[in-house]
């Protein structure tokens, strides 16, 4: 991995950057893209905006929160543009895509209404229908969830309207019939009746009926059986207009208004049809749950299923197999009544050999059967090239920076995922997709917040795909460094921190990325290569230590460093004729500093300190040998919702489920909840923060990993 350094951090915690988002107002490159970021809109938005053969994409993004209405429409305004949108939630998932805007008239414009599931940030994209292009007119508009009154089935609710009121809203669910909301108008009017307005929506915020008053004195609606919630929306057709209306909602057969038929006069309505009973059992027919990539973007994945006689509710979890082993939880989504079978995903580009996806069938919130679907990722191919990533930055105090590549490579496309780091987190950001003769791509902006920004470059050429990354560290403007006390940074994980100058030494811990770390002194180690001091009080257990150090190689300088004294090499401490090679057990030695039952004896004699370690050591591991260690990882969800998982990604080197003294374990954790993150990381010498964490354990321990928001 490749890095370029400055310094300095965001002064706000954003816990999920927008996919695109930093991509907004980058059209300074040297050549035609094919995407292009709008920037951010807020609720109310009208901008103007042009899809061309060179843009055919666009995106936008505005934050909203859970329950939020949202209505976007898209206008063709000049040339032949169809207009189409795709809205994104903030886990990745497409919620859905237009349908003609009717509402406006317009047989070229694009309309969409949802109820938003989340609090986040949400991305609408826009395309033109069969490669259609020209100018379009975008707009957006929003409320906050509104205080619904619930409807009861069979009370009729007498609604006052008076003039000059805000909309008044109430709710219904779906039961086991046809379902029908009655509106009527109990007052006289001239010449007929209360010019109202009401308008019924799905759960999804899609319209399903406007019925307007003042032609009638009753009108209805009826929605499928067990289809979910509904909202409904009264007011007045003009603000001067005052009136009443009365809202009843029952099923289909037992509407006041049906039409008198038969010889006795009596209204007979449709009967309810009944309920289709599960399959026999309880297991599932073929659903055909399929999971198909984008041929031409691999990480785009949809899958597709269908309905089943009975059932009220899906979900699909998507699993990730890590490279080098291991599987684990990335995202899932929930079906909703009147949604298409369908869920679009974009999933992580690198890092994973493929994904699992698993289809829950759901009755009365009960899954009654599953079924799975599977991708595979394509490799990069072994005699790729040197693409020659590098990264410059041509205005710190904007973060604007240019990448460029080795010219010449005759690609079919070029593909550039973007990640955004912050708080010791990273998140997509989403995708460029670069013609092959690109060699370079200019950025003239990123968000002042964030941290850090992984690309990853991937060249689809001859039906192989080569990639290659570079990370670019942000730091504060050129005036505002230096002259201060000289302090290390990692801007990566796994950086180790050492008991003496030089790789033999034993590690004691990792850097934190992102963390500072006071520079005690330096020394050239046994290795010829310089090596700093830091304060060792800053890590946990450091009256083990006589010292740490890092590596100058592994980490960047802050301050000021040219006055760091040569402070002297503690000696290797030899290992006795009777040491067993190993780390011993809690309490083998009682000069810690510390209650001697937390005090264990290193494999070079030093009498360490470890809490955590001792307050679970098993001094008889499994199978009796003593030289080998068992590790466990648990997960402490703090004030996460939802569960998660730690999961050691090492595979056990003794005796089939114990470790050897001195194997490096790697180990992860994930949360059910997206938003949920790994704050930091305890036990068995472990410390940092991040999905992942390495560590060499002291002996049978737990690792613990420590969630949060």
């Amino acid at each position: 991995m490749k890095h370029i350094r400055e310094r300095g951090f965001g002064l706000a915690l954003i816990r999920l950057i927008l996919i695109l988002v930093v991509l907004s107002l980058i059209q300074g490159s040297s050549f035609n893209t094919q995407a292009q970021s709008g920037g951010a809109l807020g609720y109310g938005s009208k901008v103007y905006g042009v899809i061309s053969a060179s843009a055919p994409l666009v995106t936008y993004s505005f934050t909203g929160q859970q329950g939020d209405y949202v209505v976007m429409t898209a206008d063709s305004w000049t040339g032949t543009l169809d207009v189409q949108l795709e809205f994104v939630a903030p886990n990745g998932v497409v919620l859905d895509r237009s349908t003609q805007n009717t509402p406006a008239g317009e047989a070229l414009g694009a309309h969409l209404a949802v109820f938003l599931p989340e609090s986040g940030i949400y991305v609408l994209r826009l395309s033109g229908e069969h490669a259609t292009t020209g100018d379009y007119l975008l707009s957006v508009l929003g409320r906050a969830a509104a205080t619904a009154t619930p409807l009861v089935y069979g009370q009729a609710v007498d609604v006052i309207i008076p003039a000059g009121a805000a909309a008044q809203f109430f709710a219904f669910e779906a039961e086991d019939c046809p379902t029908t909301l009655v509106v009527s108008d109990p007052s006289e009017g001239q010449p007929f009746t209360f010019r109202f307005i009401v308008k019924v929506r799905d759960q999804r915020g899609q319209t399903v009926a406007l019925l307007r008053g003042g032609e009638q004195l009753e009108d209805w609606v009826t929605v499928e059986a067990l289809s979910g919630r509904y909202e409904v929306e009264a007011l007045a057709e003009e603000p001067a207009l005052s009136g009443s209306i009365r809202l009843l909602v029952t099923c289909a057969d037992d509407n006041p208004g049906c039409t008198p038929t038969g010889q006795s006069g009596a209204a007979v309505c449709a009967p309810c049809p009944p309920i289709d009973e599960l399959v026999p059992g309880g297991g599932c027919p073929d659903l055909h749950f399929t999971a198909v990539q984008d041929p031409a973007v691999p990480n785009w994945v949809t899958v597709t299923w269908d309905l089943m006689p009975g059932a009220d509710g899906y979900a699909v979890y998507v699993t990730g197999l890590i490279e080098g082993g291991g599987e684990t939880y990335l995202t899932h989504a929930d079906w909703v009544p009147g949604d298409p079978t369908r869920f679009t995903w974009i999933l992580p580009a690198v890092g994973y050999t493929g994904f699992n996806f698993s289809l829950r069938v759901l009755v009365d919130d009960v899954v009654i059967c599953t079924q799975e679907a599977h991708v595979d990722m394509g490799t990069p191919a072994p005699d790729c090239p040197d693409m020659g990533l590098t990264a410059a930055m041509t205005d710190a105090a904007v973060h604007a920076l240019t990448l460029g590549w080795t010219p010449g490579l005759d690609a079919d496309q070029f593909d550039l995922d973007i990640y955004s780091i912050m708080d010791g987190s990273e998140t997509y950001s989403g995708r460029l997709i670069l013609p092959g003769d690109a060699s370079e791509y200019a950025f003239d902006h990123f968000p002042p917040e964030l941290d850090a920004v992984r690309f990853v470059l991937w060249m689809w050429k001859d039906g192989r795909l080569c990639s290659e990354e570079i990370t670019v560290v942000f730091t504060q403007p050129p005036d505002q460094q230096g002259g201060g006390p000289c302090a290390i940074r990692a801007d990566r994980e796994g950086v180790p921190v050492r008991v003496g100058p030089g790789a033999s030494r034993s590690i004691f811990a990792f850097l934190n990325p992102g963390i500072e770390y006071t520079v005690a002194g330096q020394a050239i180690g046994e290795d010829g290569n310089p090596w700093w001091q830091i304060d060792k009080t800053q890590f946990a257990g450091h009256e083990g230590v006589i010292s740490l150090w890092v590596a100058q190689a592994d980490v960047a300088e802050v301050g000021d460093c040219s006055q760091v004294p040569q402070t002297d090499i503690p000696g290797v401490i030899p290992i006795p004729d009777d040491q067993p090679g190993g780390w011993l057990p809690c309490g083998s030695c009682d000069s810690c500093g510390h209650p001697a039952n937390e005090c264990v004896t290193s494999p070079e004699g030093l009498c360490l300190w470890d809490p955590t370690t001792c307050q679970n050591f098993n001094p008889n591991p499994p199978g009796g040998d003593q030289t080998c260690y068992a590790v466990y990882a648990v997960i402490d969800m703090g004030n996460c919702s939802g569960g998660g998982s730690a999961m050691l990604d090492t595979v056990p080197n003794c005796r089939s489920t114990l470790y050897t003294p001195g194997t490096l374990i790697q180990a992860h954790a994930v949360a059910v909840d997206s938003k949920c993150r790994v704050r930091s990381w305890t036990g068995c010498g472990a410390s940092g923060s991040g999905a992942s964490i390495s560590f060499i354990p002291p002996g049978t321990c737990t690792v613990v990993a420590h969630m949060g928001y």
